[in-house]
């Protein structure tokens, strides 16, 4: 079986660098210890409930037009290893190393899963080649590997993986409001983005390799309560959006840089709602979030922009995107991929200071 890359998942090939690998990171913590045997045999059992959970790139052309997936009946190598850690302060270091190693993609699958035995309770890490799939999809994933761990059923949606993404394009047309309100919202964006964003001050700019990962904890309760938050109408995503913006401009003030307007990268998950939260694969939109200076001096006032902002991408609907991306790449695969560096250069230069993720709802049998 073969399935077409889509516009977005060839973006990714060309952004994928295998010093910093752009893989989508994922974990879940578990009480008590998991048995290695049954975790490494519930790996396997998911990875035949989703098509490109054990799919590889098909070799490709001198004529070809687009990249294609070739789904293997089972997975070439295992993706699956364990390691022992008996000091919870390193736990950052052993993520650090697991999501900084490069998933190629020459052989399936296009994830791989790292099982911590710690004494606070084990991990399952899940790193997956973004040209796979998105945060989404990285979810399921996982979801199928803990419901093959239990021994329930794993039903998954009935969609030609190859038809996925032009599935998800809404059929009903735009009226005249709705365009012009797209327009708005374009010229809004351009005009606040005068100029490159902001990006974060390093504190080590070292060209060290790989990623440094820093986890904390954040109360659930606090947020979904913030009385800020239902006053201004903002959901917890809001919520965190503007912290990322706020705490960006703090930093850069205390580090000597400039913070004029910060850009956070959003994905908005563009599945229709009968299987919102279900199939592997890039099935997403990108939005930016901007906030002026001004606009971050108060919690209120950057959580009003950054609803404000939100509020007008759900109004939007990811249309138009989805319908650009459908039409795909134009021209050979091999003249692409001597674009890829110039791809990269204009990716930078278009990208912005930092991004935040949102999964969206955990499903209720977690």
């Amino acid at each position: 079986m073969t399935i077409p890359l889509n516009m977005i998942d060839e973006m990714f090939i060309h952004l994928d660098d295998p010093v910093r690998p752009l893989t989508i990171q994922l974990e879940a913590r578990v009480e008590g210890r998991l048995d290695e045997e049954r975790m490494r045999t519930a790996v396997q059992v998911a990875v035949r409930h989703h098509h490109l959970a054990r799919a590889r790139l098909k070799p490709w052309s001198a004529d070809a037009k687009t990249y294609e997936w070739l789904v293997d009946d089972e997975s070439q190598i295992d993706p699956f290893r364990v390691i022992e850690s008996s000091d919870p302060a390193r736990l950052d270091d052993v993520r650090g190393d697991f999501y900084s190693r490069a998933i190629s993609l020459v052989e399936s699958p296009p994830f791989r899963v790292l099982l911590v035995h710690d004494p606070g309770g084990d991990l399952v890490m899940l790193a997956v080649n973004h040209t796979a799939c998105d945060g989404v999809g990285a979810l399921r994933l996982m979801q199928s590997v803990g419901r093959a761990y239990a021994g329930l059923a794993d039903p998954t949606v009935d969609i030609d993986p190859a038809e996925a993404h032009r599935l998800a394009i809404p059929t009903e047309g735009r009226g005249l409001q709705d365009r012009l309100h797209s327009g708005r919202m374009t010229v809004r964006q351009v005009t606040q983005m005068r100029g490159r964003p902001a990006k974060v001050v390093a504190k080590d700019p070292s060209p060290d390799p790989g990623y440094g990962v820093h986890t904390m904890r954040l109360p659930v309760a606090p947020l979904v309560a913030s009385p800020l938050r239902r006053r201004l109408g903002a959901t917890v995503n809001d919520l965190l959006l503007a912290a990322v913006h706020r705490s960006i401009h703090e930093w850069n003030r205390q580090e000597g840089g400039s913070a004029g307007v910060i850009a956070i990268g959003m994905p908005v998950n563009a599945r229709p709602e009968a299987w919102r939260y279900e199939t592997m694969g890039n099935l997403i939109t990108s939005e930016v979030i901007t906030t002026t200076k001004g606009q971050r001096q108060s919690p209120e006032a950057c959580l009003a922009a950054v609803a404000g902002w939100t509020e007008a991408v759900k109004r939007r609907g990811p249309g138009p995107a989805l319908a650009s991306q459908a039409r795909g790449w134009q021209g050979r695969v091999s003249h692409r991929r001597s674009l890829g560096k110039v791809i990269k250069v204009v990716a930078h230069l278009l990208s912005g200071t930092a991004a935040l993720s949102n999964l969206g709802v955990v499903a209720p049998d977690w």
